[in-house]
């Protein structure tokens, strides 16, 4: 769903999302931006497919 990668030190990362890649300075930001990612639609419909493949 996404990617994250980073050099030695943690920030800057940069977050592949949706072919999308933001870069993220810092962990109050990158939470933030995991939040958007976990509560959005789309994100929610891929967990919701998976799980009803699981329970079949």
């Amino acid at each position: 769903m996404f990617t994250v990668s980073h050099g030695v030190n943690f920030y800057p990362l940069v977050m592949k999302y949706l072919n999308n890649t933001i870069s993220i300075n810092s962990e109050s930001e990158f939470k933030d931006k995991l939040r958007e990612i976990f509560a959005a639609p789309h994100t929610l419909n891929v967990v919701h497919s998976i799980l009803a493949q699981v329970r079949s």
